[in-house]
């Protein structure tokens, strides 16, 4: 049994919804019920359940003697606000995967979810793409991802897209052909690793939506990636999207990463 005040309140405030709690932090700071009032009270109380009436009519009891009402209205819509910031800033995390049928868990596709991605690009947002290998052969997944980027362009999306500089430059010409004529083209980067270590690149994959929603996957930008292949990756709809975002800025802004003229 709780044996404080706050002890008191956090029993009653772990797993009432956060609608119920405002509405009875609300009624308690309108005078509307009292630390006195019975869990048939509370329960007249739009959208809160008997079972949480019941608790809170509890709590009351527990607290009335040594804080007042306005006090524990305060302390619950406090503690409620707190919990939705914490829950916002919680990323929501969801595995993508290319690969064979297999029971257990569903998993969504890695083509399907980056489909879903650009599709849920707001006007005038912003998409960045990191690939280290990029074809877009017509009738592969790849062709219709391009085509997204392409008709988001066209709704005043800002498409940038930092591919690793194959020798033939391949990834570029391979983006750029399949690419929509009437859409206005996307901002290309590269990255020039120094000579000491001939081996290095740029290898990471990578989608990033309005810098809320973040796909970090094994997959290339390839029909083998999204389509054949044994891949994983996981969906971040969070505030490390912005993170991932800001970190490749930073490498453009520092000449890192280079448009891609040539």
């Amino acid at each position: 049994m709780p044996s404080s005040p706050d002890e008191a309140l956090a029993a009653s405030l772990a797993g009432i919804p956060p609608t119920a709690v405002h509405a009875i932090a609300s009624a308690l700071a309108k005078g509307e019920i009292s630390l006195d009032s019975s869990s048939v009270g509370i329960d007249a109380i739009p959208g809160v359940s008997p079972d949480a009436a019941r608790r809170t009519a509890i709590a009351f009891q527990a607290v009335r003697a040594t804080v007042d009402g306005a006090a524990v209205a305060l302390a619950l819509l406090t503690a409620n606000r707190l919990r939705l910031l914490e829950r916002l800033s919680r990323p929501d995390i969801e595995i993508v995967w290319t690969g064979p049928p297999a029971p257990g868990t569903i998993m969504r596709p890695t083509g399907a979810v980056v489909a879903e991605m650009l599709r849920d690009v707001r006007d005038a947002g912003e998409i960045l793409v990191v690939g280290y290998s990029l074809t877009a052969a017509d009738g592969t997944l790849m062709r219709e991802v391009v085509d997204l980027l392409a008709a988001a362009s066209k709704r005043g999306v800002a498409v940038t897209v930092i591919l690793h500089r194959d020798e033939e430059q391949r990834n570029k010409e391979n983006l750029l052909t399949a690419w929509n004529i009437f859409a206005r083209k996307p901002k290309v980067l590269t990255w020039r690793p120094g000579p000491e270590h001939p081996y290095t690149k740029l290898h990471a994959k990578a989608l990033v939506v309005d810098r809320l929603d973040l796909l970090v996957t094994s997959a290339n930008l390839t029909f083998h990636g999204l389509e054949s292949n044994l891949e994983l990756g996981l969906r971040v709809r969070g505030p490390q999207a912005a993170v991932v975002a800001e970190r490749f800025d930073q490498l453009a802004a520092t000449g890192v990463l280079e448009t891609w003229k040539d």
